[in-house]
């Protein structure tokens, strides 16, 4: 055996076991390719592991670059104000 996807969150980085939806195994532990699996499965040597996050889990204040929204604008468009007509 070896170790567990938890394990393997860990070694990553210590928050990322909380914020993890699901991992998608690839290679001999997992019975299809890709296997959806839990922080319990068990990996073998040379399993291709893809981590998943939770949509929740990512902090607004957190993102950087071209994902943070700094406009008070709204993020949907059917929430934002209508405009005045215009007077002719």
């Amino acid at each position: 055996g070896g170790s567990s996807v938890e394990n393997f969150c860990n070694h990553l980085h210590r928050d990322l076991k909380s914020q993890l939806a699901y991992a998608q195994v690839w290679g001999t532990s997992s019975k299809h390719n890709p296997q959806r699996c839990s922080l319990a499965h068990v990996l073998e040597d040379e399993d291709v592991v893809q981590l998943v996050k939770n949509k929740k889990a990512v902090n607004k204040e957190e993102l950087r670059g071209r994902f943070k929204n700094t406009s008070d604008e709204p993020l949907r468009l059917s929430d934002r104000t209508k405009k005045a007509p215009l007077k002719t």
